[in-house]
């Protein structure tokens, strides 16, 4: 399955970014606004939730909420779930390629989607992992 495996890009892979940015942030942003922090605590306590949001679901279920409406998964190349190591190089990778703070940062993941041979991002790169249409095989380890 490793040579097969082929990542998504396009409408569906963008959208289901934006919905995850977008409920990553708030919940993030709403945590920290609950709490009476610094601000230099309230930014960091909001984007760890943020990181937590993708890193968390991926690591259980090999997808999140915007990737699950339309019907996507990370999987490993050899199409098993994406794992909690894996998901912890995604995440750590997506706070520099996939920043919703700074203005186009989410430019280099999609620039590293449209220019590799499967469709993967940096942290996708790092990670050996793939966004894909195809459910995770069994886990067998």
């Amino acid at each position: 399955m490793t040579e097969d495996l082929q990542g998504v890009a396009g409408k569906g892979r963008y959208f289901a970014m934006g919905i995850d940015a977008t409920v990553g942030a708030a919940l993030g942003l709403l945590s920290a606004s609950r709490l009476d922090l610094a601000r230099e605590q309230s930014m960091a306590l909001a984007m760890g939730i943020y990181l937590l949001y993708f890193f968390v679901q991926e690591a259980v279920w090999s997808t999140t909420l915007g990737k699950r409406i339309f019907g996507l998964y990370v999987l490993r190349l050899n199409g098993l779930p994406c794992g909690w190591a894996r998901a912890a190089i995604r995440t750590a990778a997506r706070a520099i390629e996939v920043n919703p703070i700074v203005p186009f940062g989410a430019l280099p993941g999609a620039v590293a989607v449209a220019f590799t041979k499967r469709r993967q991002r940096l942290g996708d790169l790092a990670a050996g992992t793939v966004v894909t249409r195809c459910k995770p095989a069994p886990a067998t380890e």
